[in-house]
């Protein structure tokens, strides 16, 4: 079995929430853009984080193993997530210091990337086929990006923000139980859009949307009580939920105040909708593309 035992996300002293009209410089994000990204995306102002990459993982990092000091102790593994494939500098083994420097000394770092969003999701079903393979150790799922510069930091559907957050799982106990986990990859969509004719850009959103209806479909068995969803084209998300029935049932708070947070958002909306609503039972999911779709069925343990 695998269990999430806890999150912890980006504290509140160093995140702050701006608004659209405000992301000039960090974004180049213009006033016409802003307001096309209000009205059809209904977006309203993203987390950016003052800290450093690097110190902005810590954070989150040093608050979970403060929740866990046994962590200490242990020996365990550890997964980066990330979407992008320049932000980090492979050959000054910085995350396994980092790893170390939160005084986890007996865990081994690697980092996992998909080079989109699901690379989060992806990692817990890893790591779930590792517990139901015999591994016991414990293990943590941290993500958290920045982009260094204005037009990587938007995309057509949505708005990059700055969340890291830290996912810790055990096979033996925790908060919730994964009762599933899943993981489709779409080979064929392998190219990056900008290198596609116009035929294969067609074909990639069209297969895009059915492949993810088919994908999600078979969670409807599970009925769960609420739709936790990266936080990305909220017109796509809402088309998708209302064709799946799920339409009162999708969580949406946090594309409009955070915008999207690479990895982090499916973590971070459990936390917040842990403390907004009332459920037992949870549909978590990711896509990105490639095409890559991940899901996590999780239940109150």
């Amino acid at each position: 079995m695998t269990y999430i035992v806890d999150i912890q996300c980006s504290k509140s002293d160093s995140t702050s929430f701006i608004p659209l009209d405000e992301l000039g410089l960090s974004h180049d994000i213009s006033a016409k853009e802003a307001r096309v990204y209000q009205r059809i995306y209904q977006l309203e102002q993203i987390a950016m984080n003052r800290l450093s990459h690097e110190a902005m993982l810590k954070e989150t990092l040093s608050a979970l193993v403060s929740q866990h000091p046994t962590l200490r102790q242990q020996t365990g593994y550890l997964f980066y997530t990330k979407t992008q494939t320049h932000n980090t500098c492979f050959d000054d083994h910085w995350l396994q210091k980092l790893v170390e420097s939160c005084g986890l000394r007996h865990w081994k770092s690697v980092t996992l990337s998909l080079n989109h969003c699901a690379s989060g999701l992806s990692a817990v079903h890893l790591i779930n086929r590792m517990y139901q393979n015999g591994e016991t150790a414990p293990a943590i799922v941290l993500s958290g990006e920045k982009s260094f510069a204005p037009d990587l930091n938007k995309m057509t559907v949505g708005v990059l923000g700055e969340m890291s957050a830290a996912c810790l799982l055990s096979p033996l106990d925790g908060q919730w139980h994964i009762t599933t986990s899943r993981v489709k990859h779409l080979s064929r969509f392998y190219k990056n859009p900008e290198n596609m004719s116009t035929a294969e850009k067609r074909a990639m959103m069209g297969d895009f949307y059915t492949g993810m209806l088919d994908f999600l479909r078979t969670e409807t068995l599970s009925e769960p009580e609420i739709i936790l969803p990266y936080n990305l084209n909220l017109p796509l998300l809402n088309r998708v939920s209302k064709e799946l029935g799920w339409a009162e049932k999708l969580y949406t708070t946090n594309i409009r105040q955070t915008g999207h947070t690479y990895c982090s958002d499916v973590f971070y909306n459990l936390l917040t909708a842990e403390t907004q609503h009332h459920f037992k039972r949870a549909l978590l999911f990711a896509a990105g593309m490639g095409v890559t779709y991940s899901s996590l069925g999780i239940t109150r343990h």
